[in-house]
């Protein structure tokens, strides 16, 4: 149990340098089916092993993030991916974006002061405040997936398999549109 043995580690090495591109391309496509911890992992292996696991690096791809800005660096990697070499272009085949936003966040809402309220006036106005930022955050998330989702969509919607969205604490106001 635990970590293999260093000379393991090279005879896999050894193995994986003497294969062929197009069958470590293979099995990459059947090991890039985790959301993208495997195809970021292989990126980093070497020049050979990021240059052959450029195309299956992108099959599936789960932003399941506190911020709404990974969605805008997943669609400026894909970009610059296709521009540095049209003929691999990435191909994603699977997408999940998801948006978890925690209390931590640029957006939190505002707490409950320590001491609690002493009147039912100043309960109202902590609620009313709460709800002032809830909007503003709300209008904030629809502003910033109504720009960058679309261009995202747009830009894998040709080899999409498979699509999910979701946003677990926002409801969506607004339509995020594609066409």
């Amino acid at each position: 149990p635990g970590a293999p043995a260093p000379s393991l580690l090279f005879s896999l090495m050894a193995i994986l340098t003497d294969l062929p591109d197009e069958l470590l391309e293979h099995i990459f496509h059947l090991s890039c089916t985790d959301g993208g911890p495997t195809g970021c992992s292989l990126s980093l292996v070497s020049h050979r092993i990021r240059a052959v696991a450029r195309s299956p690096r992108f099959y599936s791809i789960a932003l399941l993030g506190k911020s709404y800005s990974q969605p805008a660096q997943l669609y400026a990697v894909l970009a610059r991916e296709r521009v540095l070499v049209p003929r691999v272009a990435p191909r994603v085949r699977h997408l999940w974006l998801s948006y978890h936003e925690n209390e931590q966040g640029p957006s939190a809402v505002p707490t409950m002061p320590a001491k609690p309220p002493t009147s039912r006036a100043e309960f109202l106005a902590i609620l009313q405040r709460r709800t002032q930022h809830w909007r503003s955050a709300q209008e904030n998330l629809d502003e910033q997936y109504n720009r960058v989702i679309p261009m995202l969509i747009k830009t894998v919607a040709a080899d999409l398999s498979s699509l999910a969205l979701c946003q677990a604490r926002w409801r969506s106001s607004s339509v995020v549109n594609c066409a």
